[in-house]
């Protein structure tokens, strides 16, 4: 009798670990990449979470008409079913192209408390929580982000989180001339979510994308 490998074994690292039936996650660990805080809950986008994706998206994006947060794609002034098929497009977009190389991570926020914390606050607890996933899981080295000047809301997160500005430049943003403003973060600069925040997931996520090999 032969221990000779054959087949599709044969195109297989000895490392390899074969992953469970039935289970996506073992499959794209991404899946199971869950942030939980406070009863605020971050995890990744599935498809069978894309009727409630796109119901929210239905009932409104940004309250101030005639505004453009989102930069030189005005993807929020579309009709309804483009921005739908739009969102969707993007989500699965930003799987197809995920490998070692490029890879964008999408969160999907779930408040299960908001009587407690109030839904205003959503917004700046999910940036901090993201940011811990960032700083002390994926190794990230600093972050960056920008805004409109005129994005108050916007400003005042950024800056109660450490963000230091980094100057401005005029854009276009959909044919409109656009004061932006630039900031950067690091690790030490980092003002961390008064609540503990529980990664689970992440090891098998640095796996996935090559994090820890490098």
């Amino acid at each position: 009798m032969s221990d000779a490998v054959t087949g599709r074994d044969a195109l297989r690292p000895a490392e390899f670990e074969v992953p469970g039936e039935g289970s996506l996650v073992d499959w794209w660990p991404l899946f199971g990449l869950r942030l939980e805080s406070g009863g605020l809950e971050l995890r990744t986008v599935r498809d069978g979470d894309l009727p409630a994706h796109l119901a929210a998206l239905n009932e409104g994006i940004h309250g101030a008409v005639g505004t453009n947060p989102f930069g030189p794609n005005r993807w929020s002034s579309a009709p309804a079913e483009d921005i739908a098929r739009n969102a969707m497009h993007d989500i699965w977009r930003n799987r197809a192209e995920t490998d070692r190389d490029r890879w964008t991570i999408q969160l999907g926020i779930w408040d299960h408390a908001a009587a407690d914390h109030g839904w205003r606050s959503a917004g700046r607890r999910a940036r901090a929580m993201a940011l811990v996933l960032a700083f002390d899981h994926l190794g990230a080295a600093h972050a960056t982000t920008e805004c409109a000047a005129w994005n108050h809301g916007s400003r005042r997160v950024t800056e109660s989180l450490g963000y230091e500005p980094q100057g401005s430049s005029v854009q276009d943003w959909g044919g409109e001339a656009v004061e932006v403003l630039g900031y950067r973060l690091g690790p030490e600069q980092f003002v961390r979510p008064a609540e503990d925040v529980t990664v689970t997931g992440a090891a098998a996520v640095r796996r996935q994308l090559g994090i820890d090999g490098r």
